[in-house]
């Protein structure tokens, strides 16, 4: 089949780098396309680089640093999947990988056929336009790096459901949602300083805006960001405690429910090192290092929960178990939107919960009677406490009770001091150790069991 050949032509635009050897180039670089029926493609595009000899960071680029400074406007007959983070200096991903800071004035504008766009980590600034009139585009991720919105950037992008506006955004200049009449979510991060006029206007099917705001009069919520001639039904949430504040702009915009939200949770450490967590929305994992890991339960393996750990973020609705010293820890909100874990066996509860309401046999962490083994026990109690996790089997398993493996290694091992003494004593390798006598740091089998000694 004979390839075509697409050129793309480019809006030039002055860069300038930190380095005082920045030099500017005009040339070709090819960016990777994915077409409706999986097919890749690499495009030709025009544009201008910038090469800083003093500074190799980019990888997969030995001697010297690019930077591709705009993203030129492209054929509005374009379709598929956009990856902006595959801009090379030749096709296949071959030779220089460019960097792409800015997408620029009407890049992607009317391109009515593009369903989605990936953007690069390293995005600073979506200039006006940008992606105005893509009817198509029904998901954008907005990296962390970026700092402003442009005017209009998704004006009447009507295919969009959901945008979550990362920290980093400080500026949402005018119009720049406006007719997104898909938009059924929007969260509004705290870093936000500005939001301009009509920035949301025309969004009639608005669900929930979270907002994170805490003084909505300093970002301009003064300004109609909503549509003023139109109510919307959705949910705004705001942070605990400014309510008040946001119902002084209800003139501004008509969104008649206004609930409070919940910014943080402690959850409490104890000696015991683990604690199970369930928390309605999304949290930030603290950075601590006493933090050892944040697991859900992906698997039954012969009786013991085999655990996955999570990294960053808790998606909202998810049962977890934590592993640390000691301490209260506070877990965030979180901006981001994540999907829920389809494979977690574990559930939780955000209120109290009779347990004669669950359809089988429940069991909660916790140590075992006679064993002292940590794990998850049949549950033998009447409620169930809030923002706890727990293991629901079928009514008729005789299992009464369930390990933990971490990384390969089971909790059913019992922590004692070093005083055993017995007439059945083994290490692991099945030989027998001298009884009725101290017994050495580390594992050893002790009348059938697993036994750590300290």
């Amino acid at each position: 089949m004979k390839k075509t050949k697409l050129i793309f032509f480019a809006f030039i635009a002055m860069f300038v780098l930190s380095a005082s050897s920045a030099i500017a180039d005009v040339g070709y670089a090819y960016v990777k396309v994915t077409a409706l029926d999986g097919t890749d493609s690499w495009v030709e595009i025009l544009g201008e680089t910038y090469e800083d000899v003093f500074n190799p960071k980019a990888a997969r680029v030995p001697t010297s640093r690019v930077e591709w400074r705009t993203v030129p406007s492209i054929s509005k007959s374009t379709e598929g999947i956009i990856d902006l983070r595959e801009v090379w200096s030749e096709p296949n991903g071959k030779g220089i990988h460019y960097i792409v800071h800015e997408i620029n004035y009407c890049a992607f504008a009317w391109c009515k056929r593009i369903t989605e766009v990936i953007l690069p980590e390293d995005l600073k600034i979506i200039k006006s336009n940008a992606f105005m009139e893509c009817t198509s585009l029904t998901e954008i991720n907005i990296p962390d790096n970026v700092s402003t919105i442009g005017n209009a950037a998704f004006e009447n992008c009507s295919g969009l459901t959901s945008v979550v506006i990362p920290n980093s955004v400080t500026s949402i200049e005018t119009n720049a949602f406006y007719g997104c009449t898909g938009l059924t979510e929007i969260i509004l991060p705290q870093n936000l300083k500005t939001i301009g006029y009509d920035t949301f206007r025309g969004c009639d099917n608005l669900l929930s805006v979270v907002s994170f705001i805490e003084d909505p009069s300093y970002v301009g919520f003064t300004n109609g960001i909503f549509d003023e001639n139109t109510t919307i039904n959705g949910t705004l949430y705001v942070p605990k405690g400014t309510k008040s504040l946001y119902k002084r702009y209800s003139t501004h915009w008509n969104i008649n429910n206004i609930v409070e939200m919940d910014m943080e949770y402690d959850l409490e450490i104890t000696d015991a090192e683990l604690a199970t967590m369930f928390i309605s929305y999304p949290v930030e994992i603290p950075e601590n290092d006493n933090i050892k890991g944040v697991y859900y339960a992906k698997e039954i393996v012969d009786g013991e929960l085999v655990l996955e750990e999570l990294k960053g973020v808790i998606p909202a609705n998810t049962a977890v178990i934590v592993s640390a010293t000691p301490s209260i820890y506070t877990f965030h909100r979180s901006a981001k939107i994540l999907a829920e874990l389809t494979d977690n066996l574990l559930v939780g509860t955000d209120s109290e919960l009779d347990v004669s309401e669950i359809d089988g046999k429940v069991l909660t962490l916790g140590h075992g009677e006679t064993s002292g083994n940590v794990g998850f026990y049949e549950f033998t109690g009447v409620t169930l406490q809030p923002n706890k996790a727990y293991i629901v089997l079928p009514a008729s398993s005789d299992v009464k009770e369930l390990g933990i493996e971490f990384n390969g290694v089971s909790t059913n091992i019992k922590a004692v001091e070093n005083n055993v003494k017995s007439n059945a004593v083994y290490n692991v390798l099945g030989q027998k150790v001298m009884a009725n006598t101290k017994l050495s740091k580390g594992l050893h089998i002790v009348n059938g069991k697993k036994v750590l000694v300290r």
